[in-house]
């Protein structure tokens, strides 16, 4: 995406949230990773009856997302003898947001592969292993080794797995273009991997947060030469960067422990950075055209939610005096999933099911409700026109209406294991539960 001037912003925003079907979804969260389209072309519930135009299959065990150029879905997994495949809380695992550790580490070989899909039926296209091994480390059992969303600049599909320490390029018919190799490094209590990349302006940018020797790098995405790099230090982190279309131009903004850091995407350049967070990220930031809003909680240390403006510029010190944000709630960081933003009003939700509503502009907190009977959250919520989407690990979803009061318009519920993020394309909704992909199209 190229630089937009500030006079650009509102172009920019009907495009990211632009209707046509069937619409590309690029990358985790969707065009800008904001999780947000302007209208609501896919069917307004469903079940395992209702509205559901196919389920398929993925072998092994994965949890990114799934993303869509035209009528092509591509999604990665990682294939062994079925301990690879996530379990999740609902079952009685320990979560990950307590002080626990991971699993116990492989010992079997495991096949890590970039998957396309038809969108119109699911059936397999294409399927391209891109490497082998025994993983050095383990990961939490609710965790997968294909944790990292793929990515598209819409001629070529991106994919990063941690636990192999590769990058990979294929074009859309399942071609190696080029592969880069970045080394596997250990995360915090074997959790292990979930940082997905970014293809902008060129490049395919990836972050990697781990508690060895954390790095952002770029690589041409032509031919995976290394463009620039940046040394982020130790200290593990899972939340996945954004674009941000910030004053001056295109911003990365990388979340990390204790700090969150915009970038010149082109150039590696730091633009600003927020310093004072305690412990690291599971979430990444939402956005609109004003400002930027993040945060981040950890067991028993519920973190701040904090927004910048579009005018930040060097650092940022939370524990200052007056610190230079737009504004900070204390104790209002969210769980797993990222904050989403629409309407004017900022939605958190804490791992355990409870919703806050703020306003964008001055922060205010307007309710923090529970949701009846949620369990554990992971998966982000989505905005679909005046609507906000919410899905549990167990397949049951949400539909909040967007504004001041909490309203719950409807429930959906879908059987599986639910912490892969959705994607939508045009009149299409693709959920991913630990074994199945599912499409959900009237």
């Amino acid at each position: 995406m190229p630089c937009p001037p500030v006079c650009l912003l509102p172009l920019l925003f009907a495009s990211l949230s632009g209707t046509s079907e069937p619409s590309d979804w690029p990358g985790f969260r969707g065009p800008g990773g904001r999780n947000v389209v302007a209208a609501r072309a896919f069917p307004p519930d469903w079940s395992a009856e209702r509205n559901l135009a196919w389920s398929v299959e993925i072998a092994g065990g994965g949890l990114s997302s799934p993303v869509v150029v035209g009528e092509r879905v591509f999604v990665t997994t990682a294939v062994g003898n079925g301990d690879e495949i996530p379990q999740g809380m609902s079952g009685g695992l320990k979560s990950p947001m307590s002080r626990g550790g991971g699993g116990p580490k492989p010992t079997l070989e495991l096949s890590y592969r970039v998957l396309c899909l038809s969108l119109a039926d699911g059936k397999t296209l294409w399927e391209r292993e891109v490497g082998k091994n025994v993983p050095a480390f383990a990961v939490h059992p609710s965790n997968s080794f294909a944790t990292e969303s793929p990515t598209t600049d819409g001629q070529r599909v991106f994919a990063v797995f941690g636990a192999l320490g590769r990058v990979v390029a294929l074009d859309l018919e399942g071609k190696l273009l080029w592969r880069a190799e970045i080394g596997v490094q250990k995360t915090s209590n074997d959790f292990g991997w979930a940082i997905s990349p970014i293809a902008t302006q060129g490049l395919v940018l990836v972050q990697s947060d781990n508690d060895e020797s954390g790095y952002l790098v770029a690589f041409d995405a032509a031919t995976g030469e290394e463009r620039w790099r940046d040394d982020r230090g130790k200290g593990t982190s899972w939340g996945s960067p954004v674009l941000w279309p910030a004053e001056g131009g295109e911003q990365l903004v990388c979340c990390g422990e204790g700090r969150v850091v915009a970038y010149d995407p082109k150039s590696g350049e730091q633009r600003w950075r927020v310093e004072g967070f305690g412990g690291s990220f599971s979430s990444s930031p939402a956005w609109d055209e004003e400002r930027l809003y993040f945060g981040n909680s950890g067991p028993g240390r519920p973190g701040p939610l904090v927004a910048v403006p579009k005018s930040a510029r060097g650092v940022i010190d939370l524990g200052a005096e007056k610190p230079a944000v737009a504004w900070s709630v204390e104790k209002a960081g969210p769980g797993f999933s990222s904050p989403v933003v629409a309407g004017g009003f900022v939605y958190v939700l804490g791992s355990a099911g409870v919703l806050a509503c703020y306003d964008a502009k001055s922060g205010e907190r307007l309710y923090r409700e529970r949701l009846p009977d949620a369990a554990t959250i992971v998966a982000s919520p989505w905005v679909a026109g005046d609507e906000l989407f919410v899905l549990d690990e167990v397949g049951k979803t949400f539909v909040v209406k967007l504004g001041k009061s909490f309203e719950i318009a409807r429930t959906s519920q879908l059987d599986g294991i639910y912490w892969a993020t959705p994607s939508i394309a045009g009149n299409a909704l693709l959920l991913r539960d630990a074994r199945k992909l599912h499409c959900i199209r009237g």
